[in-house]
């Protein structure tokens, strides 16, 4: 089984992935990690040293021909959106296209809570 978690250097999929690294059911080696650069590849690997290089991929999230490639052979994928970005709605439907492209069997989509409170610019672009 593969999972791939998007937004790997982040803090709210970084919990995520320190959750699965400490299960017993989930090895290194079944983890697919989406980063957007190789700066973050570092920053993840510096916590989890236990990570080949081989775990990431670099991609973007409104460029289908990465998301292809990141997504092919998951079983599960895992999605957080970058935070404040008014093309959230965008980067999600292409990674659920991608996601259905590939043939990923469940997907967890994890957004803002409360879009209603718009008194953060990423709250507030969602109610539109």
């Amino acid at each position: 089984m593969t999972i791939l978690i998007t937004g790997a250097a982040g803090r709210t999929s970084g919990y995520v992935l320190k959750a699965l690294l400490a299960s017993d059911n989930v090895k290194p080696a079944d983890l697919r990690l989406l980063v957007r650069s190789e700066d973050a590849i570092q920053k993840v690997q510096f916590r989890h040293q236990q990570l080949p290089r081989s775990s990431f991929v670099v991609a973007d999230y409104l460029e289908t021909s990465t998301l292809g490639p990141a997504l092919r052979g998951v079983d599960i994928a895992f999605h957080n959106a970058p935070g404040f970005s008014p093309l959230e709605s965008a980067m999600g439907i292409a990674l659920i296209d991608a996601a259905k492209e590939a043939g990923v069997k469940h997907l967890v989509y994890c957004s803002v809570l409360f879009p209603v409170l718009s008194k953060l610019l990423n709250h507030d672009i969602k109610r539109v």
